[in-house]
């Protein structure tokens, strides 16, 4: 409801997206919507629903580990050269075969690393990709839109070839993908027909929707062993901003750049993207000061497990 009288203050009243202030001779400018009273009070109300028993409602972040398994799991999956029905299963038949695994495994990974919400990543064309040097499959890509930048403007990203880390590779899997589907046109990411065959109509404007690819990510989370109903559309987006701060070793103000998070910290928008509910935690709380500790998550970039890394 805030967001929606955000926009109507915004879009319709023209008003700016600035902080509500008093000019101090009767007149007030800003958006009444990000005024300092509005803010406490949905402060005050999180509060007041957590005592009154209501629990979170947040999607888990997803991690580069388990996008590791799913892709081991996927490209382990049998490849037929012959079309055919999806194999059956003692629970019904298969999912998807191999062709959609690995078009989901682009859209995994274009997710992680881009930080991009599902809408963004469904609308990606082949067209929003420039290659710049193949050798080390440098490639930008440049969204038509986003929702910080509906009419454009956006900042490009560059991807490059990740061999260490095979499930985020985005210029292999992307190269792969259109090699197997014969994709040189329009929306990059298309529904299946149950022979694990691309639809390629000849109509461009149709995309994957959005409902699909969230029971075919579930289904995928169930087959590895995860509790599939935790994860999101925003796994990818909450997930990416974490491995780049514990993994990569971004800090804040990076991340909010590369993300297109607002850099301006007058909100905790940012910490709700590192900090979840339902997020895995990287180690126990009585390891925190132990000396003789050696865990954390190994470096696929120096190998090494130190603390940072969780």
């Amino acid at each position: 409801m805030r967001a929606a009288a955000s926009y109507y203050y915004v879009c319709e009243l023209g008003c700016e997206s600035s902080v509500f202030t008093d000019c101090g001779n009767g007149k007030w400018v800003g958006n009444p919507c990000n005024s300092t009273f509005v803010k406490r009070y949905m402060r005050s109300l999180k509060r007041q629903k957590v005592r009154d028993g209501e629990t979170q409602e947040s999607v888990r972040a997803i991690t580069s580990r388990k996008l590791e398994e799913l892709l081991r799991f996927n490209a382990n999956f049998p490849r037929f050269a012959s079309i055919q029905r999806n194999p059956d299963t003692p629970h019904g038949r298969t999912w998807a075969g191999w062709r959609q695994r690995l078009m989901m495994s682009l859209m995994y990974a274009i997710s992680f690393m881009c930080l991009l919400r599902l809408d963004e990543v469904l609308n990606i064309k082949v067209g929003n990709f420039r290659i710049h040097a193949e050798d080390k499959g440098k490639l930008e890509l440049v969204l038509d839109f986003r929702k910080t930048h509906q009419t454009g403007e956006v900042e490009p990203f560059f991807l490059y070839f990740t061999e260490k880390e095979p499930w985020l590779n985005v210029p292999a899997l992307l190269y792969e993908w259109l090699e197997v589907s014969g994709i040189t046109e329009g929306y990059i990411f298309c529904s299946f027909f149950t022979s694990d065959q691309p639809k390629l109509t000849l109509d461009k404007t149709k995309k994957l929707h959005s409902t699909v690819f969230l029971n075919d990510f579930r289904r995928n989370l169930y087959e590895i062993g995860e509790d599939m109903w935790l994860y999101g559309g925003h796994s990818f987006r909450r997930g990416g901003a974490q491995y780049f701060i514990h993994n990569r070793g971004w800090n804040i103000r990076k991340l909010c750049h590369y993300g297109g998070w607002s850099p301006e910290f007058d909100s905790t928008t940012i910490v709700r993207y590192i900090i979840g509910v339902f997020d895995e935690v990287g180690r126990r709380r009585e390891d925190y000061l132990d000396p003789d500790y050696q865990g954390g998550e190994e470096c696929p970039h120096c190998g090494r497990t130190c603390d940072h890394l969780m």
